[in-house]
Parts: structure tokens; C-alpha cells; sequence
């Protein structure tokens, strides 16, 4: 047996401690490797949709920061499932989260026991979410951070089945992470502060008009999303209620930072020029790490 419960006691399963192992399937580690040499030094997850995009994340975090990895190592996928893409560079975790929120909180789930298993609390650690989104208010381009979740029924909560019971989880992003990370963008890029949609899918959720299946006419479109707006509702994703909503439970420090792509009361289709839209999400990254730099590197 393992005297682990120290490194599991601060999250919200007590019953982690009375395991003999935690085989974390979906990213292939295991709590009885030394996880702490591994991973104890990490602070900061930089979390979004794809494996490419997050590998090329790790190399901007390593450029950006100035951070020197060991003599003779390079950055690579230490994942050992191909469900999910890792890499680490210092004290930050780059990890993809797939597509919508039951890919995202499974990452959620087997990251945040990775880090704990080695040593780390919970409220020491920040998860960001870096990628692109719709907008409602702003114009295509504009990089929002995220103050509040909501569901694609314009509800400010996570509405989650735990045994066939419903279940409405806080979704209130932290609010002293995002006005920090406002307040680091470089001068060059528009950033907003804004409520964000997490939509179901991309298509009916979002009432888009140009999916296979489309059974609401333009004006119930416009109306749902002028409804959003009313709300403060300034873009939309497809994993920022769950995210939210873990950080919250785990007492992780959260924040959700989106590049918006197109204005969705334009149209439904993103199609800007493929270097503009690469502008775009590059921006996103550039304001986490802004942060990361001034926060955690030089701090």
C-alpha cells in the first residue's frame, strides 16, 4: 500500500486516498510512478482544442519565456495515450482538451489528479484555456476573456447529470486572473472582458443556419442571439461552462481566453484568409503568455 492521502486529500474525492494506484487512462500515467519528479514543479496548464495547435503553444512558451530545457533534451509529446497531446516546459503543461466539454473535462479530471498526485495543491495551480470562438459583439479579431459561463440554454451555470440527478455548477471564472491578464496583453491586441456560451455542438446549439440539420428560421436565429447578448454574452465555445465549473469544484485557478474569428450577426461561416485567422489565435496566445512571463516567470 501507498501512504498517498496527503496528495489527494485537497481535491473533492476523499475516496482517492483509499486507492492502491490511480491509472490515469486517457493520458497514461500512473500515482505510483514518482509523479513528483515528473511534474512538481508545474504551476500553470495552457489548455486548448487541438494537439497541433498546443504543440506549437509548448514552442512559443519555450521562445517567449526564455526558458532553457535540460542539456540535451527537446520538447516532445510525453502523453502516453493518443487520446490527448502533453508537453512541459518548466513550471508550464501544455495538454489539447479535444472538442466540447466531455472531452475537455476528462482532461480536466486526469491532469488536475496528475499534478496533485505529485505534490501540488490545487489553489496553487492555474488552468488557461487558449483558442478561438465566435463573436456576438466585438469584431472578428478581438481576444475576450471570460468572466462568467454560460450553457447554450443561456444559462449562467454548468448543468451536469452525477447519477442520474441534475446538477447546476458555478461557473464564475476568476476574476483577479482575468483583469490580470487584460492588464498584461501587449498593447497591440484588442482584448475584452465578456460572458462566454458554451454550446452543446457547433451547429443547432450555436443556431447556425448551415448545418446538415437546421429546423429554426433565420429570425429564431437572431433572436437567440440577441438574447445572448442582452446578457452580456460576448463569444462562443464548446467547453468554457465545464471548464469553469471544474476549476471551481477543485478550487483551481481558472481563466478562458478566445480569439473571436468571425462576428456571428454577419454570418455563420469563418472566411477570413487562413494567415489572418492564424493572426487571430496567435494573438490569444500571446496575451497568456504575457502573463505567464510577468506572473510566473519573472515574479
Amino acid at each position: 500500500a501507498h501512504d498517498l492521502a496527503v496528495m489527494t486529500h485537497s481535491l473533492p474525492n476523499p475516496g482517492l486516498s483509499d486507492l492502491e494506484d490511480d491509472f490515469l487512462y486517457h493520458i497514461g500515467y500512473s500515482r505510483t510512478e514518482d509523479l513528483a519528479a515528473l511534474f512538481g514543479d508545474v504551476r500553470v496548464v495552457i489548455t486548448g482544442g487541438s494537439t497541433t495547435r498546443l504543440e506549437k503553444v509548448a514552442h512559443m512558451v519555450q521562445e517567449y519565456c526564455n526558458i532553457e530545457l535540460p542539456f540535451g533534451t527537446e520538447l516532445k509529446n510525453i502523453s502516453r495515450s493518443d487520446r490527448y497531446g502533453m508537453w512541459k516546459v518548466g513550471p508550464v503543461l501544455c495538454v489539447n482538451h479535444g472538442m466540447g466539454c466531455p472531452s475537455c473535462s476528462i482532461m480536466l479530471h486526469e491532469v488536475c489528479k496528475l499534478l496533485t498526485h505529485a505534490g501540488t495543491d490545487p489553489s496553487l495551480l492555474t488552468f488557461i484555456r487558449v483558442g478561438t470562438s465566435g463573436g456576438l459583439i466585438h469584431p472578428a479579431g478581438t481576444i475576450i476573456v471570460s468572466t462568467q459561463a454560460y450553457s447554450s440554454m443561456l444559462e449562467p451555470f454548468y448543468p451536469i447529470a452525477v447519477c442520474g440527478k441534475r446538477e447546476e455548477r458555478d461557473t464564475l471564472l476568476d476574476a483577479k486572473l482575468a483583469q490580470e491578464l487584460v492588464a498584461a496583453a501587449p498593447s497591440d491586441i484588442n482584448v475584452q472582458q465578456g460572458h462566454t456560451m458554451a454550446a452543446e455542438t457547433f451547429y443547432e446549439s450555436q443556431g447556425r443556419l448551415d448545418g446538415a440539420i437546421c429546423g429554426y428560421t433565420a429570425e429564431e436565429k437572431f433572436a437567440f442571439l440577441n438574447r445572448a447578448v442582452a446578457l452580456g454574452i460576448a463569444n462562443i465555445e464548446m467547453e468554457s461552462t465545464a471548464f469553469a465549473a471544474f476549476c471551481n469544484k477543485t478550487g483551481v485557478h481558472g481563466a478562458v481566453v478566445c480569439a473571436t474569428l468571425l462576428n456571428r450577426m454577419n454570418g455563420d461561416q469563418v472566411k477570413s484568409e487562413p494567415e489572418v485567422l492564424k493572426g487571430y489565435a496567435e494573438n490569444a496566445i500571446r496575451v497568456v503568455l504575457s502573463w505567464i512571463k510577468k506572473h510566473v516567470i519573472e515574479a
